[in-house]
Order: C-alpha cells, then sequence, then structure tokens
C-alpha cells in the first residue's frame, strides 16, 4: 500500500534542522499546516524516509502537525493519515489492518468540537497488538486493566484528546513477555505531571512516551515511563521558540528526537519531547 499521507491543512514552517552528525539521518519539523506537512512528507519519502511520530494539534482551531522522519537504506513500507475524522477511522482501521499494517501512533486532536486522527502504520512485528480510540476515562482504565492484568498486553502509545468538553483516549497495546517495569499515567496535569516524572525519575524509571492535549481549555498530560538507564531528555510546556532552542542545543550534543507532542495551552501551542542520546547512526535499514 502506498504511503500516502494527504492531509488537508497553512502557516509557518520551523525546526527543519537534521541531526547532520549522523549524515541526515533524521529529520523534524513543527508548526506546519497541511499543505506544509504533505510537502515535506512527500519530499523525504522519496528520500527513503518514513514518518515515525507525528503530532496533531490546533493554533486558534486551526490543524497544525509536528513530526519526525527517520530514513532507510531502501525505501521503507508503512502507511500515514493526518486528517481521519473519528466517523471516518473505523474503515480506514479495518483495510489497514486486512492489509497486514499494524498501528504505530493514533494521535487524537480535535477542530472546531470534533475529534480527528493523525496516525502511523507499519509491518515492523508480528506480534499481537490492540487498538482502542474514543474511550472515555473510566472506558481506558477497564479496557488497561483487562489487557494489561489480564492478558498479558502492555501500552505501548496513549493519547488524549477531546470530543466536545470531554476527554478521550486512543491506545495501543502489544503483547510481550518483556519483563521491564513500567508504568502509565493519564489526566495530569503540568504540575501532576511534573511529580509523576520526579518521582519515576527517582525509581530509575524515564519516559518513553509523552502526550500534551486539551480539554475544555485545561491542559493534560498522558505518559509512559519504563524502567531504563538510557541517556535521555525530556521537556514540556515549551514554546516553539524555546523547544527550537532547546532542539538545537540537544541535537548539537548527539541526541535524536524520539517523541515530539504539540497542544493548544490558553496562551497558545506548547510542546512535550523526548530525546534520546545515541552514539550509533539513527540510519535504519
Amino acid at each position: 500500500m502506498p504511503s500516502v499521507m494527504k492531509l488537508a491543512l497553512t502557516g509557518a514552517v520551523a525546526l527543519l534542522s537534521a541531526l547532520q552528525a549522523n549524515a541526515a539521518a533524521w529529520e523534524a519539523r513543527h508548526g506546519l499546516t497541511a499543505e506544509q506537512f504533505q510537502k515535506t512528507f512527500d519530499d523525504l519519502q522519496a528520500k527513503n524516509y518514513s514518518l515515525v511520530d507525528i503530532s496533531g494539534y490546533t493554533d486558534n482551531n486551526s490543524p497544525r502537525f509536528a513530526g519526525i522522519f527517520k530514513q532507510h537504506k531502501s525505501k521503507p513500507t508503512f502507511a500515514a493519515r493526518g486528517e481521519i475524522k473519528a466517523e471516518n477511522w473505523h474503515a480506514l482501521f479495518l483495510q489497514l489492518r486486512d492489509e497486514g499494517f499494524r498501528p504505530q501512533v493514533v494521535d487524537g486532536y480535535t477542530v472546531s468540537g470534533g475529534a480527528r486522527f493523525a496516525t502511523i502504520w507499519d509491518k515492523s512485528s508480528k506480534t499481537a497488538w490492540e487498538e482502542r480510540t474514543g474511550m472515555s476515562a473510566d472506558g481506558f482504565q477497564t479496557v488497561f486493566d483487562d489487557l494489561v492484568d489480564k492478558k498479558g498486553y502492555r501500552l505501548i502509545y496513549v493519547s488524549g484528546y477531546a470530543e466536545g468538553k470531554e476527554a478521550r483516549y486512543a491506545a495501543i497495546w502489544e503483547k510481550t513477555d518483556k519483563k521491564t517495569e513500567w508504568v502509565a499515567r493519564f489526566g495530569l496535569t503540568s504540575e501532576k505531571y511534573q511529580e509523576e516524572f520526579d518521582k519515576n525519575l527517582k525509581n530509575g524509571l524515564r519516559p518513553i512516551q509523552v502526550n500534551g492535549y486539551s480539554v475544555d481549555g485545561k491542559t493534560f498530560f498522558a505518559a509512559i515511563w519504563e524502567k531504563s538507564d538510557s541517556i535521555f531528555e525530556a521537556r514540556h510546556d515549551m514554546t516553539s521558540e524555546k523547544y527550537q532552542e532547546t532542539f538545537d542545543d540537544l541535537v548539537s550534543k548527539g541526541y535524536v528526537l524520539s517523541v515530539v507532542s504539540g497542544y493548544e495551552r490558553g496562551d497558545g501551542v506548547r510542546y512535550a519531547a523526548i530525546w534520546d542520546k545515541k552514539e550509533e547512526d539513527v540510519c535504519g535499514s
């Protein structure tokens, strides 16, 4: 299946940096409209890049996108979509699943009160997986408890978003025998997220995914941590300017952006992100 990323998005381009130390093996963008993101997608796909993370969000109710692209030695197989309305999600889900794809990212965001999804699928694994969208907080907890506690699944991705004035969640679980300690939280305010971050860090757990989202004018975070001694940096509540400044500084020190999440706060767009310190070339096969 062609990795068509037909969006529908207009605004200022930002974060046009690449990791020069690793022969421009990855690229990142933020603050792009749909048209700008589509052009970036098309240009990089022609150079054997795949989209490995995408965040949909709004700036004054106008859709914006941030993403991370990774270069491969040969043309990668993946599928990506940027503006799927909630009512069209199930049909796309069935189509891609039946073609052998599995979801890696299902990022929910809200435009004019309606939920949309930005999503990435690939054929990276045959491991059993489960995916849900449109879950309330209670519904998410119920599914989480069933899959994790009873069936041996692990949460690998979570996204919060709004439908009207209510919080909803999209999530992906994977069946695994991995015994690494991990925790997940959602519905955290900025202050509670920082408290959870600090507590987990003291216990040797680092964030592997973070998602910022706005519901009824309030900002929340969902995140996953796991036990690890890897070197990383994480930030949240960054303005676009601060994000760019932090990005430039960490990339110059050999860090690779692994997660980016844009979200709208009352005083403007903010970003949460995670960088990993990698010594090896990030250009995969």
